[in-house]
């Protein structure tokens, strides 16, 4: 989604007192390029809530020139940041992390979702040591057994090979991505070249062999390799039963999807750099700017069926109203106040 077109804030609620992410897409730019990927995230987003480790909204709700995500919020930062700041992970933190996105990952596949965008950046820690995947804009849905897609998503250097040669592809895609990632935690580097141009990025991972560095096992090199593997047919995730490989043999896969596993390393966050001044959600929305041209009740119908609530959210709190689309027919409930301090979304890794 281009920059231009997103803010997010953060929020506390004001009951729990947990902090939320606020996201704010303007209505007008997407009436000609976006809309089905913003409608699409909100239907992941939903999807998402019965995940562990992915990301789900609280809530989404609209006014007449905006749109607005209420979502979960992580103060461990994201795994790019952290990589680049403390370099390669222990190994036994690495395959922590490596089998909650594998669980988030198939939770996806099972969904019939494909990701699309896995990376670094997109890879969210909390303050605890766990991780949630976020970031559905270029999902796409209905990706059940049998089906593949053609369509060009993602960012450069976690691209799996298929789609750069413009082939069909299913699921596997994302396979690709997790060991690209997967490569970054345990070396601190990519598997392919990492030159900034995009050329050079797909010749490397076309075409060369990654290198596995001597203190690397056998085994996580083994598992490695199955992950980056060239043909998607042949790739662990799409073949054979991932949790099984050996790099995995010390998790219980049980204990994991029930959160009692403790992780390995408890990371900084980063909650100490947030300021703590608040201001309701209609003061927020009211410092919003209108549209200086107002849109259409026909193309404000483009938007029907956004507004959502998570059931489980709204019934851990006591809600207050707050405002709907006025005139558009839809309402929802939060009890969250905004914060001051706002900031912009990361733009795209090149």
């Amino acid at each position: 989604m281009p920059l231009f077109l997103l803010q997010v804030m953060l929020a506390s609620d004001k009951i729990t007192k947990e902090n939320l992410a606020v996201k704010i897409v303007k209505k007008r730019p997407l009436l000609h390029e976006d809309k089905d990927n913003t409608l699409l995230e909100r239907r992941v987003l939903e999807v998402a809530n019965g995940c562990p480790f992915l990301i789900g909204a609280h809530a989404t709700f609209q006014t007449k020139d905006h749109l607005f995500f209420l979502m979960q919020y992580l103060n461990g930062g994201d795994l790019h940041t952290f990589i680049e700041e403390n370099g390669k992970l222990d190994i036994d933190f690495a395959r922590f992390l490596a089998a909650e996105m594998v669980c988030g990952i198939q939770y996806l596949h099972k969904n019939g979702i494909i990701h699309r965008d896995l990376k670094p950046r997109n890879i969210l820690l909390d303050g605890n040591g766990h991780l949630k995947i976020a970031d559905f804009g270029l999902a796409v849905e209905n990706m059940f057994a049998g089906k593949t897609c053609r369509e060009y998503a993602g960012t450069a250097g976690y691209i799996a090979p298929e789609m750069l040669q413009e082939h069909r592809y299913n699921a596997s895609i994302d396979w690709w991505s997790f060991g690209v990632i997967l490569y970054n935690m345990v070396t601190g580097k990519n598997p392919f070249c990492c030159d900034k141009t995009s050329n050079t990025k797909v010749k490397s991972t076309l075409e060369d062999t990654p290198s596995y560095p001597p203190y690397l096992c056998a085994v996580t090199r083994d598992f490695l390799e199955k992950l980056l593997c060239k043909r998607p047919s042949k790739r662990l995730g799409h073949k054979g039963n991932i949790r099984k490989h050996p790099f995995f043999k010390s998790i219980n896969w049980e204990e994991l999807e029930a959160g009692r596993l403790v992780p390995p390393f408890l990371p900084c966050t980063t909650s100490s750099h947030v300021s703590k001044e608040t201001m309701s959600v209609e003061e927020a929305i009211s410092q919003v700017k209108t549209a200086q041209k107002p849109i259409t009740a026909k193309d404000q119908k483009l938007f029907d069926g956004f507004t959502y609530v998570n059931p489980k959210w709204i019934t851990a709190v006591q809600p207050t109203a707050v405002p709907g689309p006025s005139g558009l027919g839809e309402t929802s409930s939060t009890s969250a106040s905004i914060k001051k301090e706002s900031y912009h979304e990361n733009p795209p890794s090149s």
